[in-house]
């Protein structure tokens, strides 16, 4: 069931959570309880004596109508545990798949009622694409579950797309760009994505490519090649945090929007193969050696393209666009060689140079200037050798066709603006689009969208959405909930939850770590082993008996701080289970006769083990409930409606619900 919280909504919304999390403040005993400490902190010993008494022979089939809405109990239990197990059931959101349609984004309004911008739909988005019905080229390396989440995402991003009028979309936390490139092929979007880790960005443009030969080939095949092929992904790689404001943000997808202009106008542009003075064997040659560095799978492949009006540098990659320009460039080069951007460019593209664009350099002086050129220039450009021909060099080949491009692509989030001579500040962004010959007018408005974003990285979503106007759209999908920053562990950085401040004054809103790690958890695939009752059920209760082991041998282990996983665990006596974990905890594999056998003494208590995770895991969804519904207050607190859907089947993504706005 989807959720709309805007002005007709919000009242009952509010009603909703607080009665929510007063509710969670009743159970933290349960919620805050790790199963692992079971028996070393007795919690059977802390549940209410009539729930005790009813639960102990209770087998496991029996307790999935704790975790189902419909289910009714075998037996007669407590009014307390029943009326616990009813609010556990009102206060999860429903998580039925659901599919979004455009009628249903078109009601998103802001929250105080005014109309959005965009309440039609654009004709221009009516006719399907020209790449559509290629998925089978985009499954591979991609795993049937993130298939399945980068399929139904894909459609809803597009009905996002048709409402807000918008082919541009940023996909925050891309990861190897399965989504990316999905969107880029399937549903003809122009994607810029933005991940922390650098290792994966070489992966996703190297299977970018692979993609687009892919598609290329069986375009040939079927004698369309002439329709127009898709922009691909533009990756940037880079380590966003909570505090990392709209500016910020802005610079580093301005820049790659930049990118992704300057390479739509080049391919209109005239090219320096064309030129008259380059002979037939010459074209020959720089056709082919061309067409090899496009087939290069690390991303390094350049051309230069001469100035058409002398206001425009262009520095371009096939996969990843490198801006050389900088404010104090000469703007005024001749016909046949590129701008001079500064010295230590030029330094690095002297051999195309003519004498009268030498003589037309500036000097750079200033530290401001020098540090302007450090975060701008590109810090490696090589070419190997240059050829006789100015026109090889503009194309970016040399005798031996080989161009290396280092570090194009890596930006730092802070430090990143300028002064005007008003004053004011500026962006790099800014400077750059002037010199380029564009404005603030002329930006390119896009969609903002993150599958799976961990932790903080959500949350840094939705600010930066509702402080930029840039931004017409936002999907976001949340997980890893037990990474979010709290309130009461931060000092004036804005916390990852709670967000809204109607949340955040809330007596009993505080969620501990182990609550949301809690909320991570799944219930629906664990009903399922609850109905066929297997020997694997046990590992839960090896689990704690191991923690009671470890205490034994050391008092003062910290336990938590390293992740137990024991590779079919379920084929084990409790004696090898606890051998092999206490071998990967740093203990002797040998365990005293005596410890051995109080731990065993705890394997009959298995279902005791069992009910009380049983009773843990109901609550999971609650807490998720209130995570998310604390990001729709949030939205709504900066004047944005939101919906919330679940778009992914459950069994396949636990996580299945995304936070969709438009302003």
């Amino acid at each position: 069931m989807s959720l709309l919280c805007d002005e007709n909504s919000v009242v009952l919304l509010r009603q909703y959570v607080k009665k929510l999390t007063e509710f969670l403040s009743l159970y933290t005993w349960i919620i805050d309880a790790y199963v692992s400490d079971f028996f070393t902190k007795d919690h059977w010993s802390g549940l209410p004596l009539s729930w005790k008494d009813c639960l102990t022979d209770t087998k496991p089939p029996e307790l999935v109508w704790l975790l189902t809405q419909d289910s009714l109990p075998s037996k007669v239990y407590p009014l307390s545990l029943l009326a616990f197990k009813q609010c556990t059931q009102t206060f999860s959101l429903p998580r039925s798949q659901e599919e979004v349609k455009v009628h249903d984004l078109l009601q998103l309004s802001s929250a105080r009622g005014k109309k959005s911008g965009n309440d039609h739909i654009p004709s221009s988005h009516k006719a399907s694409e020209s790449n559509q019905g290629y998925t089978e080229y985009l499954r591979k390396h991609v795993k049937p579950k993130k298939l399945h989440e980068i399929n139904h995402l894909g459609k809803t991003l597009r009905a996002l797309r048709d409402v807000c009028d918008c082919q541009n979309i940023v996909d925050v936390g891309a990861g190897q760009g399965h989504l990316s490139r999905y969107l880029t092929f399937q549903h003809g979007f122009k994607v810029t994505t933005v991940e922390a880790e650098g290792c994966h960005a070489p992966k996703a443009q190297k299977y970018d490519r692979d993609a687009q030969r892919q598609i290329r080939k069986v375009k040939e095949q079927r004698g369309s090649e002439n329709q127009s092929e898709a922009d691909l992904p533009n990756h940037v790689t880079c380590y966003i945090t909570a505090d990392t404001t709209e500016g910020k943000f802005l610079d580093i997808i301005q820049r790659s929007f930049d990118r992704t202009a300057c390479s739509t106008c080049s391919n209109r542009d005239s090219d320096p193969r064309d030129s008259k003075s380059t002979t037939p064997q010459s074209k020959s040659k720089i056709s082919d050696a061309s067409s090899d560095l496009k087939q290069k799978d690390d991303g390094t492949t350049c051309h230069f393209n001469c100035i058409d009006s002398g206001k425009k540098a262009r520095l371009m990659c096939d996969t990843s666009c490198i801006e050389t320009s900088c404010s104090k460039c000469s703007v005024n080069p001749c016909d046949k060689c590129p701008s001079i951007v500064c010295d230590k460019c030029k330094q690095n593209l002297c051999s195309s140079f003519c004498q009268k664009c030498q003589s037309s350099s500036l000097n750079i002086s200033t530290a401001q200037d020098h540090q302007i050129l450090k975060e701008n220039c590109c810090e490696t450009l090589i070419l190997d050798q240059h050829t006789e021909k100015a026109e090889n060099c503009l194309l970016g080949i040399d005798q031996k066709d080989e161009l290396r491009v280092e570090n194009c692509e890596k930006y730092n989030v802070s430090d990143k603006t300028g002064k005007t001579n008003e004053g004011k500040e500026s962006s790099i962004a800014d400077r750059e689009l002037s010199f380029l010959g564009f404005s603030k007018s002329t930006r390119l408005h896009f969609l903002l969208t993150g599958l799976h974003a961990c932790g903080d990285l959500t949350p840094t979503m939705l600010r930066v959405f509702t402080s930029c106007p840039d931004i017409q759209g936002l999907a976001s999908v949340g997980c890893c909930y037990m990474k979010l920053s709290t309130a009461k562990h931060l000092g004036t950085e804005p916390a990852g939850y709670p967000m809204s401040e109607f949340v955040q004054q809330l007596p009993h809103s505080a969620l501990s770590y182990e609550a949301r790690e809690m909320a991570c958890h799944f219930a629906d695939s664990y009903i399922q082993r609850l109905k066929d009752n297997p020997p694997a059920l046990k590992l839960h209760c090896y689990r704690a008996a191991l923690q009671w082991v470890v205490l034994q041998l050391q008092s003062d282990f910290v336990t938590g701080a390293q992740k137990l996983s024991i590779r079919k665990a379920e084929n084990l006596s409790f004696p090898q289970y606890a051998s092999q974990g206490l071998k990967r905890l740093g203990f002797s594999s040998e365990i005293p006769d005596d410890i051995l056998e109080g731990a065993s003494c705890f394997l009959e208590q298995w279902r005791q083990v069992v009910i009380f995770y049983s009773l843990r895991l109901s609550v999971s969804p609650v807490v998720e409930s209130l995570i998310l519904l604390d990001r729709q207050l949030y939205l709504y607190e900066q004047d944005v409606s939101s919906y919330l859907v679940p778009i992914f089947d459950p069994m396949t993504s636990p996580r299945n619900f995304v936070l969709l706005a438009r302003k």
